[in-house]
């Protein structure tokens, strides 16, 4: 017979346990998502953030406002649609932020538009310690979902 050196034994034997590693760690992530509809189911998802252009907001208070928006979208995700959270989160959590300039009436009927593709969306109303007045509403987040459908939301306005 043939003898094999120990340093050989010892890669092989460490590659198959990082191969099953890392084989285990990807089934134990996609497998919530293939409990559900496979149709449903894209890797093309995204989250749409629309600023409200009429209230002239400086960037800071913009990026604070689409933070706002961005973390009551994903808590709404997790609780109301899960899979598609799950999705998203592994999929780089693409987001866009566009303007709107028909103000709150605007968001609004974006939020109803949203309702009637059944797509999660939350409205942010500021709290008033800067620049906007309490209570105004500065932008609304759309999704995370499909992007197919959000673009029928959102396709038409203008990136910010």
């Amino acid at each position: 017979m043939f003898e094999v050196p120990s340093y050989e034994v010892i890669t092989s034997f460490v590659t198959g346990v990082f191969i099953g590693t890392c084989m285990s760690y990807g089934f134990r992530n996609i497998r919530p998502l293939l409990s559900g509809s496979l149709t449903s189911l894209t890797t093309n998802t995204k989250l749409v953030l629309v600023v409200r252009n009429d209230l002239k907001m400086g960037k800071g208070k913009i990026a604070a406002q689409c933070s706002h928006a961005s973390v009551e979208c994903y808590k709404a995700s997790v609780q109301f649609k899960p899979q598609i959270a799950q999705l998203w989160k592994m999929t780089g959590q693409k987001k866009v932020v566009v303007g709107i300039e028909s103000g709150e009436k605007g968001l609004n009927e974006l939020s109803k538009i949203a309702k009637s593709h059944k797509v999660l969306s939350a409205i942010i109303y500021d709290a008033g310690a800067t620049q906007i007045k309490a209570g105004t509403p500065t932008v609304i987040g759309i999704g995370p979902d499909n992007s197919t459908i959000i673009d029928q939301i959102t396709g038409h306005l203008k990136l910010v």
